[in-house]
């Protein structure tokens, strides 16, 4: 009988070991991701406000080829 508890109590603290470093691997991938998103939104502003700078005084006509760059640009730098 004791021997089954010993058993049962060494299960027992793996699952909870095991559990303990799926929470922490979960959180730091939760703030990683976090930390990401910070990132990307920040390079966005960054680069919306150069684009804003560069355009200045600049004709608002652009032609089709440069758009389409421009936004593959974009995509990329939010991938």
């Amino acid at each position: 009988m004791q021997k089954r508890n010993s058993i049962l109590e060494l299960k027992l603290k793996l699952v909870r070991d095991s559990v303990e470093t799926l929470y922490k691997q979960k959180m730091f991938i939760v703030d990683n991701i976090a930390k990401s998103s910070a990132d990307l939104a920040r390079q966005s502003s960054e680069a919306e406000a150069n684009m804003m700078r560069e355009n200045d005084n600049k004709e608002y006509l652009i032609s089709v080829k440069k758009a389409i760059k421009i936004s593959q640009t974009m995509v990329d730098m939010g991938l």
